[in-house]
């Protein structure tokens, strides 16, 4: 499996942003080895949408 990674500055935001605008939740913002907060996202074909924020 491949997915797309984005950075960002706000990852909350994008992932509200994103799933607002129709894109299917896979998991909502949270911490990840203390130091990333992450969120999931899929785009319409399904594919995985990692959005990454550094902490």
């Amino acid at each position: 499996m491949t997915a797309v990674v984005l950075w960002t500055d706000d990852t909350a935001h994008a992932y509200a942003e994103l799933t607002t605008s129709g894109a299917r939740a896979l998991a909502a913002p949270h911490r990840w080895l203390d130091r990333l907060l992450i969120a999931w996202t899929a785009d319409p074909d399904s594919n995985p949408i990692q959005i990454v924020q550094p902490l």
